[in-house]
Order: C-alpha cells, then structure tokens, then sequence
C-alpha cells in the first residue's frame, strides 16, 4: 500500500514516515502541497495531510486535488483543531481527521482501517468519489442520526 505523506513540518513527516515503513508501507513524503501536487500521478492509497500549510495549495485544495485525480483516501492532520473544520473536512471526504499530536498507535490504526475499508469495497471508488460520506464512518453516523434512522 502507497502512502503520500505531506506536512510543512519536517519532524512531523520523518514521524509519519517512520512509523509508517515500520509497519510495512510504501511511504514517500513532500513538504508542500504544491509539491504533492506534483506526485499526485502515482496511485497513492493514502494521501495522509497537513491541514494548514503556507503556500497556495493547503491541506483542504490538496484533498480536492486527491480526490479529482484518482482513487486515493485522505487523512487530514492538523495541530488548530475546530468542530468547523473537522465537520467540513469529513463532509468534503476525508477519511478520517487526526488531530496533533497523535499517537503512533492512533496514525497506524487510522490508516489500517482506512485501508481494510478500501479492502472490502475495491469496486466502490467511483461511488465514493461522488459521494463523500460513504467513505466517512463518522459521516454515515452523524447523517443517520439525523434521519432518524439507527
């Protein structure tokens, strides 16, 4: 399994990455989205991202980005956590939404079940691409609480 890993923090990419390989995935890092941009290109599984980066492609036109481009899920970081942003960020498609500093043990167990989702629905990613929320446990709970449904 691919792994992009984008942060403007070095310390925080050489983390995700180690911890990463260590657990057996193909890691790359880049530390801009400008410079993810660039690699967009190579089939990632995961996009795992930095929320708020300088420049002109942060982490939420990044996700975008991710999701025009192909079948990769993203996980977004950030250290200026708000309900805005993680309500927004899952109903734009995230993943999932770690907020730092995070465990290793939280970062391998987001990706995990990121990807024994993508495991069990290979087929799906046309669908989820057009609908966000079936990529979102959270989402799915949060819409089917507000149906009424349980």
């Amino acid at each position: 399994m691919k792994i992009l890993v984008v942060d403007d923090e070095a310390a925080v990419r050489d983390i995700c990455s180690q911890a990463l390989r260590s657990a057996g995935y193909d890691v790359h890092t880049v530390g801009s989205g400008a410079d993810a941009l660039e690699v967009l290109d190579q089939n990632w599984d995961i996009v795992l991202t930095d929320f708020a980066m300088p420049g002109s492609v942060d982490g939420g036109k990044l996700m975008w980005r991710v999701q025009a481009a192909g079948d990769a899920d993203v996980i977004l970081m950030t250290g200026y956590p708000t309900l805005d942003i993680a309500v927004e960020a899952v109903k734009s498609g995230a993943y999932d939404f770690l907020i730092k500093p995070f465990s290793i043990n939280t970062l391998l167990l987001a990706v995990k079940r990121c990807l024994n989702k993508r495991e069990q629905k290979p087929s799906d990613s046309l669908s989820r691409r057009k609908s966000p929320s079936s990529s979102s446990p959270i989402l799915k709970i949060s819409g089917n609480a507000a149906s009424g449904k349980s």
